[in-house]
C-alpha cells in the first residue's frame, strides 16, 4: 500500500540548533583570585545518563525556567527539560535533572545538565564540571581551565548553610545557592549574588480535539479538550470556515486581540459547549487563556465539523455512481465505479451530499481498518455554481492505515474560502482547481482535492496534495456518464498573488503568496 505522506524533515531540524550567547558572560570576574586550590569534599555524582541499576528510569516531569546569578550563567532561561529519578537502596534519596542548564558558547549539543539530590529532604548540588566555553579573563587572554559549580553549603563545607535553603519538591521550585569556581579553587561572581531561581513552567495550554465530528440529530456539543495547570481562565468563540479576518489573524489571535466581530465568550477551565448555529461544515473554535491576574498565556485553535442528519432539509435522490479517483489513487489502486446514496439540499440549490461515501460498498472496504463515527458520514459537494464545484473539508470517518483518521477537502476550501477570499476571487486565481458540472456528471479534477490524516494534523504538518492521478466524479443525473477524464500536466510558469487576490509581478522573497501553476494552487513563502 502506497502511504500518502512524505514528510521532508531535515530542513527543519537544521533550524533547531540553539545559541547560548545571550546566557554566557563574556569575561570572567573571579572574587578570589591566586587563592590556593580548594577540593570540596563530598561524594561523586552519578553522571545522567548512567545505566544504574539502582536508580529508577528518569521520569519526564516537564519545564522549568532559570534565572541565573550572572557569575557565568545570566539572565533567564525559560525552556528547560526537568526529570526525576528516585534511588531503589534509599527511599529518601531522589534527584532532579535540569537538561541545559549548563550552557555552552561552542556547542549547543555539548550543554550539560544540573543534577540536583535530595537526601532525607536536604538540597545538595556535588560538584559539576561545566561544558567548555568560549570566555576571556579580565586581562582579555582567553579562558583555558576547567570550570565547576556546588552549592554554597558543599564548597565551603559549612554543614549549616544547607537549612538556608529553599526549595518545594511538589511545586518543582528550587532557590540554588550555587558558587562556581575554577579548577585553582578561584570562585567567580561578585560573592553577592549566588542564588539561582528555578521555577516550574505550569501548562498554559489549552488542547482541542485533533479531529471532532459532530452528527446525527444535535446542533450542540460538549467540546474535550486538555487544559493545563496554569490556567485560570480563558476566552473562546467559534464560527463556520477557516475563522481568518482580512488580515489574515488566526482565530485564537483575533480571541486575544479581542475581536469585537466575534461572539466571545468566558469559561472556567472546564470543556466548553458550542452550538452550530450555520448549518453543516466546517467550524474553528479559538482559545487563549489567561492565568488569575488576566495576563493572556496561550493561544489555539481548534476544527469542528459538523454533519448533521437534519432530514427536514434533505431529500434523497436515490443511489447514484460515483467514481472515487482519490484516495484510492493515495493508496496505489485503481478507481472503480460504485454506487452511493446521494441527497440534495431542499435549502440551497446545488448543494448536494454524499451518505458514506466510504461506507461498506465503497471497492476497497476491506482495506479500511475502522470507521470512528456512529452515525451518518456526509461528504458535501457545493454545486451552486455548476462551473465552479468544490468539495467541503470532513473527515472521512474512516482509518485506512497507522496514519488514523482521514480528512479529506478541496483546492478552493483550503486555500481561499478558509481564508475569506469570496468565490469570485478564488475563481480568478485558480479556475482548474473547481470541479465542473458536464451532463449531468460533477467532475473534479485530478489535482484539486487534498487529504490528511490523524498524525500529520497532530505534527502541525497540515494538507498535502496527494492522489493527483486520478478525478473524483459524481453522477447526478442517472443517465449520464461517469467516464474517467484525462488532463494533460502543465508546463506554465508560476503566478504569484497576494492574501488579498492582487497579482504580484515581481514576488519579493520571504513574503507569503498564493502560487498557481497550472493544476496547482498553494500558499508559499517565496
Amino acid at each position: 500500500m502506497k502511504k500518502f505522506y512524505t514528510l521532508f524533515l531535515g530542513a527543519l531540524l537544521a533550524c533547531l540548533s540553539a545559541t547560548a550567547t545571550g546566557n554566557i558572560v563574556s569575561t570572567l570576574s573571579f572574587t578570589t583570585p591566586g587563592k590556593d586550590a580548594h577540593t570540596p569534599k563530598a561524594p561523586v555524582v552519578s553522571r545522567a545518563d548512567d545505566d544504574d541499576t539502582s536508580w529508577t528510569q528518569w521520569l519526564d516531569m516537564g519545564t522549568v525556567n532559570v534565572t541565573y546569578c550572572g557569575a557565568i550563567y545570566q539572565n533567564i532561561n525559560p525552556e528547560l527539560p526537568i526529570l526525576m529519578r528516585a534511588s531503589t537502596a534509599d527511599a529518601n534519596h531522589v534527584q532532579y535533572r535540569i537538561d541545559g542548564y549548563l550552557l555552552s558558547n561552542i556547542n549547543s549539543a555539548s550543554s550539560r545538565p544540573l543534577v540536583i539530590d535530595i537526601i532525607d529532604g536536604r538540597l545538595y548540588v556535588y560538584p559539576q564540571e561545566l561544558p567548555k566555553l568560549k570566555v576571556n579573563n579580565a586581562d582579555g587572554t582567553p579562558f583555558e581551565g576547567k570550570l565547576y559549580v556546588a552549592d554554597a553549603s558543599t564548597y565551603l563545607d559549612m554543614v549549616g548553610l544547607r537549612d538556608f535553603y529553599e526549595f518545594d519538591t511538589e511545586k518543582l521550585n528550587f532557590d540554588l545557592w550555587l558558587t562556581y569556581y575554577d579548577d585553582q579553587g578561584n570562585t567567580l561572581g561578585d560573592g553577592e549574588h549566588i542564588i539561582e531561581y528555578v521555577k516550574f513552567n505550569l501548562p498554559a495550554w489549552i488542547k482541542p480535539p485533533v479531529i471532532f465530528t459532530v452528527g446525527g440529530d444535535t446542533d450542540t456539543a460538549t467540546i474535550p479538550v486538555e487544559i493545563g495547570e496554569a490556567v485560570d481562565h480563558y476566552a473562546y468563540a467559534i464560527v463556520k470556515g477557516g475563522g481568518y479576518d482580512a488580515d489574515d489573524r488566526f482565530l485564537g489571535q483575533r480571541v486575544a486581540d479581542k475581536d469585537e466581530t466575534l461572539d466571545i465568550k468566558t469559561s472556567a477551565p472546564v470543556n466548553p459547549e458550542v452550538k452550530f448555529t450555520e448549518g453543516e461544515g466546517r467550524y474553528t473554535i479559538g482559545f487563549t487563556t489567561y492565568d488569575a491576574d488576566g495576563n493572556a498565556l496561550y493561544m489555539s485553535t481548534g476544527v469542528i465539523y459538523y454533519m448533521p442528519e437534519d432530514a427536514a432539509n434533505w431529500q434523497s435522490i436515490g443511489k447514484r455512481k460515483i467514481t472515487d479517483g482519490f484516495l484510492p489513487d493515495v493508496y496505489g489502486h485503481e478507481p472503480i465505479p460504485y454506487e452511493v446514496e446521494v441527497e440534495k439540499s431542499l435549502v440551497t440549490e446545488g448543494l448536494y451530499r454524499v451518505v458514506d461515501m466510504y461506507g461498506d460498498t465503497h471497492p476497497y472496504a476491506a482495506d479500511i481498518w475502522e470507521h470512528t463515527l456512529d452515525f451518518p458520514v456526509y461528504t458535501y459537494f457545493h454545486c451552486e455554481d455548476p462551473e465552479a464545484c468544490y468539495i467541503s473539508e470532513t473527515s472521512t470517518g474512516t482509518i485506512f492505515d497507522a496514519s488514523g483518521e482521514v480528512t479529506i477537502s478541496s483546492v478552493p476550501e483550503a486555500y481561499f474560502v478558509r481564508h475569506g477570499y469570496d468565490m469570485e476571487a478564488a475563481r480568478k486565481l485558480y479556475p482548474d482547481g473547481f470541479g465542473k458540472l458536464t451532463g449531468g456528471t460533477y467532475t473534479f479534477p485530478s489535482g484539486s482535492l487534498i487529504a490528511s490524516a490523524f498524525v500529520l494534523l497532530e505534527a502541525n504538518y497540515g494538507w498535502l496534495e496527494v492522489g493527483k492521478g486520478n478525478p473524483l466524479t459524481l453522477q447526478i443525473d442517472p443517465e449520464a456518464s461517469i467516464d474517467t477524464m484525462q488532463e494533460e500536466i502543465s508546463d506554465e510558469m508560476p503566478e504569484y498573488f497576494n492574501l488579498q487576490g492582487m497579482k504580484i509581478v515581481n514576488p519579493e522573497t520571504g513574503n507569503i503568496y498564493i502560487m498557481r501553476k497550472g493544476g496547482i494552487c498553494k500558499k508559499v513563502i517565496k
